[in-house]
Order: C-alpha cells, then structure tokens, then sequence
C-alpha cells in the first residue's frame, strides 16, 4: 500500500495497484464456504466465486479468470459486495470517503471527500491519472499486468494503474437505488463517453458483473 496525504494534512493508504487475481482466489479459499459479516446491504450475496458467464459489453467467460495463469492481472468479475468482503477480509476497507465510510454518492468529483479521486489527482490538481495533459499512458486494448504501464503511475509515486486496466469499484452507492460509483475507466476505451479522467465516475448495480471491473481498497495510515 501506498500512503497518501488529503487537503486537510490527514494520510491513508490505498493499494497500489488493483487487486490481482492471485490475491482474490486466496480470499476465496481462506474463507469459502463462509459469507457471514458482511453488511446489510450485501446480506443475500451468498457466494463469493467469481462469475464465469454475463452480460454487458465485457462478459465474463471461463477463461477471464484464471489465477493460475493470470496471477497478476486485475480480479474482475466480481460485484461490489464480493469487493468490500475482500477488503474487509484484507484488513482494509473499499475505498471510500476521507476518513473512513462511504464517500457520499454526490460527492464523486469532490476531491477532499473521496479517497479514490483524491489519490488519483492529489487533492484535484491533476485530470487525468498519468498526471500527464492526457491519459494516453494509460490506455490500452486489453487488460494487463498490474503496475506493467509503468508511466500510469498517479499522483502519488507507487500507484498504478488508475486508469485504462479496469474500472475500479468505490464505497459510494446510492441508498435509494443501489447504483454505485465506479472509477478510473477500463481497457479498450479512449474518449468514448467516459474519458479517463480521475473525475469521472458512473455508476452500476451493486450486483453489475462484468470483465472490464474491478477494484482496490484503502486504508487508515500505520
């Protein structure tokens, strides 16, 4: 992990680079068959496997995921409850607000609020997460091995990949509808709707599967 600083002087830590397949298929073995723990809102998420079949743009298939052969690509194919379980599991928590809990869903271009966007573009000082005048750093056609592009590195030296590998999962969702936030914009896209920028932030359903979404997590600072 990675400490960061906010507008406000207060640290936390967020991951360095997405989590990998290899470190969600531990997860998976240590605690599977259990999925007790998890909050109300996550209570019928009943299995944390990752999915092997879907729909969207990027569906999931039996050869998406496979740590075996893929240890250290992105970990997709999972829905946010599987996400904040992982992090939890890990000791962390999903990256959210500033200071602990879910950054407020109206909040995702407020860069003193959201820990994702504030690492992204160090308290919104940079647009795009190469720090560059563009993302083009960051982009490329397929998923790749995290922290591979080593010029998509963020504002902060020693974290990677905020944009181009997978969208990234935020604990900021909607209680009326369930939508959460997602971040950082996915392989294969270049400008088209969601540009990679460090503000920009659609949203999903809490259960959305899909092969182009992961996530990271975050940390109070050691």
């Amino acid at each position: 992990m990675v400490k960061v600083t906010a507008a406000d002087s207060s640290q936390y830590c967020i991951d360095s680079t997405e989590v990998t397949q290899a470190q969600y298929a531990e997860f998976v073995a240590a605690v599977t068959p259990d999925t007790f723990g998890q909050d109300a809102e996550c209570a019928g998420n009943a299995s944390f496997d990752w999915a092997t079949s879907g729909p969207g743009v990027f569906p999931c298939t039996a050869a998406t995921i496979d740590p075996s052969t893929q240890p250290d690509y992105p970990m997709s194919c999972i829905d946010w409850c599987d996400a904040a379980a992982y992090c939890s599991w890990a000791g962390k928590r999903l990256c959210g607000q500033i200071g602990g809990g879910p950054n407020p869903y109206s909040n995702y271009a407020v860069a003193t609020s959201s820990e994702w966007l504030n690492a992204c573009s160090d308290g919104g000082a940079f647009t795009y997460p190469d720090g560059g005048t563009s993302a083009e750093a960051c982009e490329s056609p397929t998923p790749r091995v995290v922290a591979s592009a080593a010029a998509c590195e963020g504002a902060f030296p020693g974290v990677f990949d905020m944009g181009g590998n997978v969208w990234e999962f935020e604990n900021s969702c909607d209680t009326t509808n369930g939508y959460c936030r997602l971040r950082g914009g996915s392989f294969g896209q270049v400008n088209d709707g969601n540009p990679l920028r460090c503000d920009v932030a659609p949203s999903v359903d809490r259960d959305h599967v899909e092969a182009n979404v992961g996530f990271r997590c975050c940390a109070e600072a050691l």
